[in-house]
C-alpha cells in the first residue's frame, strides 16, 4: 500500500466548493504543476507571486480556480510502460 494524498472538495461556510489535501493510502498520484527546480518540491502562488508550500495557504480563487494538482502524468506512465514492452525493454 502506498502513501499519497488527494484532493477532497468540501463546502466552505459560504457553501462554495473548496479543495483540500488529505492523506490517502490506496489513490492514484498527483503531480503538483508548478515544482521547485533545485528540490522537487511543490509549491503554489497566489496573484503576489509569493511562493507558499501548503494548498491551504493560498487563497480561495487560486485553490479553487487553478488546476494546482492533476493527475495527468499517470496517462504518460501507462504509455511509457507500453512502450517498454514495444522495444524489449
Amino acid at each position: 500500500m502506498k502513501n499519497s494524498s488527494k484532493l477532497l472538495t468540501k463546502e466552505s461556510p459560504a457553501c462554495r466548493k473548496d479543495y483540500r489535501m488529505v492523506p490517502c493510502t490506496d489513490c492514484e498520484p498527483l503531480w503538483a504543476r508548478l515544482y521547485e527546480r533545485d528540490t522537487s518540491r511543490p509549491f503554489f502562488c497566489d496573484r503576489d507571486g509569493i511562493k507558499k508550500y501548503d494548498l491551504s495557504e493560498i487563497g480561495y480563487e487560486r485553490r479553487n480556480g487553478y488546476s494546482c494538482y492533476n493527475n495527468a502524468g499517470i496517462k504518460l506512465l501507462k504509455r511509457y510502460e507500453q512502450w517498454k514492452k514495444e522495444n524489449g525493454r
